[in-house]
């Protein structure tokens, strides 16, 4: 935007000028709040849209608006699926397209070349699909050597354990990380204590409505699921439809009693 608005901001009106910067510090704003929950939705995407359009609208030149829509494309790749990224593109795609009929709206303005936008538009789509494809390939190479660097020290800890609980505590530490490299990957474990069963998430925060009741979970070994009402509150705290796979862990392999330790991994939203 920086490199962008200076060549578009030449000669503007005063109303011109106003539109530039509303439209500059919406774009600002998406981006920047994209980047911070790491997550896209429909409404920030939308947005966006919108405010390129205002943005090619009120620019000296309606293609300056590439200036930022191409390196956006890049920044979108890394979030959400190839549906949503195809559908972002093809928004700001129409968001140009609506430039043509604004541009000539804008007092100072006359008759926009079609030429200089409609040459570099089925290009965004392009970008779009080759940048995602670029990412997600780059992603999950960093995320395969988190979870390799993250066994790999818990291999190194297992060395120097001593006893069951510096064995159980390397554990929760390697499974941190590797949640953290695995996108939509949850773990928790379940205890059994004096008040009944407590559950305690990847990052160690306590999940909502624990503990819960000692004889809503089936203690026996061969337990491979949690009850519904575990599993709802499981859903509200993640805020995503998912599916668990519960292990029951022996009393040897964990710092629970026996009567039982569960731990779960969310397959991600459906």
């Amino acid at each position: 935007m920086a490199l962008t608005l200076p060549g578009a901001a030449i000669d503007a009106s005063s109303a011109a000028a106003v539109g530039l910067a509303v439209a500059s510090v919406s774009l600002i704003v998406v981006w920047i709040d994209r980047f911070r929950r790491g997550r896209v939705t429909t409404a920030s995407d939308v947005a966006e849209a919108l405010a390129s359009a205002l943005f090619a609208s009120c620019a000296s030149a309606p293609e300056l608006a590439f200036g930022f829509v191409f390196t956006a494309l890049w920044q979108r790749s890394v979030y959400g699926t190839w549906t949503r990224g195809v559908v972002h593109a093809v928004l700001l795609v129409l968001a140009l397209l609506t430039a043509l009929v604004g541009w000539p709206l804008v007092p100072g303005h006359g008759t926009p070349d079609a030429s200089a936008l409609l040459g570099p538009l089925p290009l965004s789509v392009l970008i779009s699909v080759v940048s995602r494809y670029l990412a997600q390939n780059l992603v999950a190479r960093e995320q395969a050597g988190a979870r390799q660097s993250a066994l790999a020290a818990l291999s190194a800890e297992l060395l120097a354990a001593a006893d069951r609980d510096q064995i159980v505590s390397a554990a929760w530490v390697a499974t941190r990380a590797i949640c953290a490299a695995t996108p939509h990957a949850h773990a928790i474990g379940v205890e059994q204590g004096d008040s009944g069963l407590r559950g305690y998430s990847s990052t160690g925060s306590e999940l909502p409505g624990m503990p819960w009741p000692a004889a809503g979970l089936d203690r026996s070994p061969e337990a491979r699921g949690l009850p519904a009402e575990v599993l709802a509150q499981l859903h509200h705290r993640l805020g995503a439809r998912i599916s668990w796979v519960s292990l029951a862990l022996p009393p040897w392999a964990s710092a629970c009693p026996p009567a039982g330790c569960w731990s779960a991994r969310s397959a991600g939203p459906r």
